[in-house]
């Protein structure tokens, strides 16, 4: 059987950020009528450290950050 509804998965550190502008908008009369499921993934669930650190230093020295690699291991 297929589904008929559109899903988007929304990978975050924030989930909470999202609640509000999903349950309070068109997005919310969608997920109400079963065209669309809307799922809010804690990248920190993934963790597993005490501090659930999601993010590393930059390979080379660069001013940017990255996502660890055990993090996103863990979703998989």
């Amino acid at each position: 059987m297929t589904n008929n509804y559109l899903e988007i998965n929304i990978l975050t550190i924030f989930p909470n950020m999202f609640k509000g502008p999903f349950s309070e908008s068109i997005l919310n009369r969608a997920q109400e009528k079963g065209l669309i499921k809307i799922n809010l993934i804690d990248l920190r669930d993934f963790t597993s450290d005490k501090h659930k650190t999601v993010d590393d230093y930059s390979y080379g020295g660069r001013t940017w950050y990255a996502f660890k690699a055990s993090t996103n291991l863990g979703m998989l």
